[in-house]
């Protein structure tokens, strides 16, 4: 008679993390379909507002993330390939956003975008505070950090030897990074 092997201790704690988590996720679908009638939830769900408040969550959250990837990614490639003084001063501020909870980054910028100074360029421009301008800046702020975080990361794994070798064989900087780095990020 063979032996099945024993779950360990660990495996079945990990397993009932995984259904307390998956269990709080069904408890709050389950309660808001019982507690609201199908017809009223689905009047809810496609009311103008909450139609609006998802597109509005869509297009500044992909904007957020398009601008923070657009400085991130060359921000990151700078922070791997070179070494300059400073560099351990400014890669502890990319960890800003790990750090601080989103509250306190709205927070912070809503006391900066009411200055004297900002309500002065929102008076000539646009307006940022409770505005989407203002939405996209929030999101920007806390991914920004986090992409060029993991980005980083990943430009470090890729060693630059490969990149040494396209410019040998003719590639520009900006050519091998395309070429090359860019690629194996992936």
């Amino acid at each position: 008679m063979v032996m099945k092997p024993r779950p360990s201790l660990f495996l079945i704690s990990t397993l009932m993390a995984l259904v307390i988590l998956v269990g709080f996720y069904l408890l709050l679908v389950v309660y808001t379909y019982w507690h609201y009638h199908p017809t009223a939830l689905g009047e809810l769900l496609f009311s103008n507002e909450i139609i609006y408040a998802i597109k509005l969550s869509v297009v500044s959250a992909t904007m957020a993330t398009i601008i923070a990837l657009l400085i991130a990614v060359p921000a990151s490639y700078f922070l791997s390939r070179k070494n300059f003084p400073g560099k351990i001063l400014l890669d502890t501020v990319l960890d800003i956003p790990v750090f601080v909870s989103p509250v306190a980054v709205g927070a912070l910028l809503l006391v900066f975008f009411t200055s004297p100074l900002s309500k002065t360029f929102q008076a000539r421009f646009f307006p940022i505070v409770f505005a989407p301008p203002g939405i996209v800046i929030a999101q920007f702020s806390i991914i920004a950090g986090l992409a060029a975080r993991m980005i980083k990361s990943t430009f470090d794994q890729i060693p630059s030897r490969y990149e040494e070798v396209a410019r040998t064989l003719g590639c520009s900087p900006f050519q091998a990074f395309l070429r090359v780095t860019l690629p194996l990020a992936k």
